[in-house]
């Protein structure tokens, strides 16, 4: 009867540890958020979505939708995330499609149009993620170089410093 006791209260605690040592490194996986400037260009709705993790690191995917001066943009990334509990080292890559509408060829006469354009952007980051382990809040600040891959308009082949910021729910 002792021996019994003692298997099952050994086996009971590793059951136990074994829980509680996955508990410990179970994040939540969805985050909604909202970013400003980053890939979003000014303005953007994120969600975000843990799709692979251990113990002290995890990927990410985002897909978003923002508002830029003249148009709307389009942002999705990929990053990976490096550190322990709440605080993380991110670096990834930012893809962002950006629509515009040139409003100076505007008018009202004969033929009239607007012009559309677009452009395709990278932006290769590097930066701080905080991310709660029991869901509640995300928070990441990031930089890395603007780089337009595709436009269809000569000035607007440019690199440049770029930052972004994002504050979100975790779910």
């Amino acid at each position: 009867m002792f021996i019994y006791s003692c298997s099952t209260i050994s086996y009971s605690q590793i059951i136990n540890d074994s829980l509680s040592e996955k508990k410990l490194f179970e994040r939540k996986a969805n985050v909604n958020a909202i970013g400003l400037l980053g890939g979003g260009i000014f303005i953007s709705g994120v969600y975000d979505r843990i799709i692979y993790e251990k113990s002290d690191q995890f990927v990410s995917i985002h897909l978003g939708i923002g508002f830029a001066l003249s148009g709307a943009s389009f942002p999705h990334g990929l990053s990976i995330n490096f550190g322990k509990r709440n605080n993380y080292f991110e670096m990834g890559i930012e893809g962002t499609y950006l629509t515009s509408l040139d409003l100076s060829r505007f008018s009202l006469g004969e033929g009239s149009h607007l012009n559309e354009y677009g452009s395709y952007n990278i932006f290769p980051n590097i930066g701080y993620r905080y991310q709660a382990f029991d869901g509640g809040s995300m928070f990441k600040i990031y930089g890395g170089a603007f780089i337009p891959l595709i436009s269809s308009t000569p000035e607007g082949k440019f690199v440049a410093p770029w930052i972004g910021f994002q504050l979100g729910i975790c779910y």
